[in-house]
């Protein structure tokens, strides 16, 4: 039996896979870290950090970073702050 209908929306398999680093960026992000912060602490350049959260947007579909954040939570890709 096949399913009848477009599949629901932001379901993880229906979207192009973040990388491990990509997330990691994205981690720290909503933690409110720079990217020049985030790149210190991942040992690469903050120019770098803000190309993985160039492509993170790109690949979830939205705008900012912040959006690109949201997203990722939604597709259970990263797991909410903790406060």
């Amino acid at each position: 039996m096949t399913p009848s209908g477009p599949p629901p929306p932001y379901l993880p398999q229906t979207w192009p896979r973040v990388s491990t680093r990509q997330l990691q960026c994205l981690f720290w992000v909503q933690e409110g870290k720079s990217a020049n912060d985030i790149g210190a602490i991942l040992g690469i350049s903050g120019r770098t950090v803000e190309g993985h959260l160039q492509q993170a947007c790109e690949l979830l579909g939205v705008r900012t970073r912040f959006q690109a954040v949201l997203r990722a939570r939604d597709l259970g890709l990263l797991a909410p702050e903790h406060g």
